[in-house]
C-alpha cells in the first residue's frame, strides 16, 4: 500500500492480488445484474398496470349491466359508516367497494363522512 523511497513514503493506490481482467469482469457482472433488476422492475410494473386496468374495465362492465335497481331511503344512525350501510343492502356477489362508490355517486357525496340523520338513497338490486 505504501512504499518507501529516498524521500519518504508515498501512496501507490489500492493493492490487489487480482489481475485487472478479473476486476473488470466482476464490475461487468454487477452492471448486468443491476440492468436485469431494473428490467424486471419495469416489466412487473407494466404487468400490474395492465391487471389494474382490466380490473377497472370489469368493474365498469358490472356497473353497466341491465339489472334494474330500485332505490330505498336510509336515514343514517349514530355510528354508521358507508361500509356498514353497504353491508346491510348489498347482494352477496357484489364487490362492496364498487357498491360504496355507487352509493356515493348516487348521493353526490364528495367524501365518506356521514352525519347522523342524513338521508341517503341506497340502490338495491333484486
Amino acid at each position: 500500500m505504501y512504499s518507501s523511497s529516498v524521500g519518504g513514503y508515498y501512496y501507490q493506490g489500492p493493492v490487489s492480488d487480482k489481475p485487472r481482467t478479473v476486476m473488470h469482469r466482476s464490475r461487468a457482472v454487477k452492471v448486468l445484474v443491476l440492468v436485469g433488476l431494473i428490467t424486471v422492475s419495469i416489466v412487473f410494473g407494466a404487468v400490474m398496470n395492465a391487471y389494474a386496468v382490466n380490473q377497472e374495465d370489469a368493474l365498469l362492465t358490472i356497473e353497466h349491466t341491465s339489472i334494474e335497481a330500485s332505490y330505498i331511503p336510509h336515514s343514517v344512525q349514530h355510528g354508521e359508516s358507508l361500509w356498514s350501510i353497504a353491508k346491510l343492502y348489498q347482494s352477496d356477489h357484489a364487490d362492496i367497494r364498487a357498491y360504496i362508490h355507487e352509493i356515493k355517486a348516487m348521493n353526490n357525496l364528495q367524501s365518506s363522512m356521514l352525519r347522523e340523520g342524513q338521508l341517503l338513497q341506497i340502490p338495491v338490486y333484486r
